[in-house]
């Protein structure tokens, strides 16, 4: 993969944070990516989970100005704050996959300039995968994300973690529009899009990261181990992904209403 097509994959991702109701107290992290479809319009996706409970968040993104010959004149990045509206037309939400849309191109315009619109970007719509026919069982991913809040705060960089599915992507899992990789998923992780890595050394996208799998143990004193002083939870090392033609029929449906 060439450097120019990894940044894009990179920075078209974003770290979500939510707030509280006065925007004063931070909460907690997870990921995001921006989608964009053939009339340039802007999406944000990530997991239902992450935005249930709350209406303020703020994006860390990088930001583009273009001059007239198509030109990067400036670039910077920013915390961007947002209030989401889930009873909005801007706003499609799957409950049942635990994926959300939240159309995007009017927080661009309230940070943009007065004479041009402020650029991200974004993955192109095409670059979803709808037809998972065409994969083996076991096949090479890559997850981009922020687990446990981990970012090159400098650069905006996300963090990138290389696997292999743990079901087959050409398979659904116990029936669901999902399969299993074997990547290590923690929190902050949530909304993390996952690739497949081509042996050509090109990537799609193929789906979301919406849950990973943990087990919960009894922690012995060391002096009595028969008694117990408490429980800890191990992440198992794999995780559960929402295949993108599930984020294909919210695209649609935004594009429709």
């Amino acid at each position: 993969m060439e450097r120019k097509e990894e940044l894009i994959l990179l920075k078209s991702t974003t770290i979500i944070k939510e707030y509280d109701d006065s925007f004063s107290k931070h909460l907690y992290n997870a990921t995001g990516f921006f989608c964009r479809n053939e009339c340039g319009e802007v999406f944000l996706v990530t997991n239902y989970h992450v935005i249930r409970d709350s209406k303020n968040f703020k994006v860390y993104i990088t930001l583009h100005y273009y001059d007239e010959n198509g030109k990067i004149y400036e670039e910077f990045h920013k915390d961007i704050p947002f209030t989401i509206d889930k009873s909005s037309d801007d706003v499609k939400i799957n409950k049942e996959y635990d994926l959300c849309v939240i159309y995007f191109d009017s927080v661009l315009n309230n940070i943009s300039d007065k004479t041009q619109k402020a650029n991200i970007v974004a993955i192109p719509f095409k670059g979803l995968v709808d037809d998972y026919s065409q994969f083996n069982y076991v096949e090479k991913i890559v997850m981009i994300g922020y687990p446990n809040a981990l970012i090159d705060e400098v650069r905006n960089l996300p963090i990138v973690r290389e696997g292999i599915t743990a079901t087959g992507m050409c398979e659904n899992y116990n029936g669901e529009f999902c399969f299993i990789i074997n990547v290590p998923v923690f929190h902050g992780s949530s909304g993390s899009p996952v690739y497949y890595l081509t042996n050509e050394n090109k990537v799609r996208l193929v789906g979301i990261v919406s849950h990973f799998y943990k087990e919960t143990i009894d922690v012995h004193d060391s002096n009595n181990l028969e008694h117990i002083i408490g429980k800890a939870v191990i992440p198992n090392g794999l995780g559960k992904v929402v295949k993108t033609n599930i984020l294909l029929d919210l695209l649609k449906n935004e594009n429709e209403s």
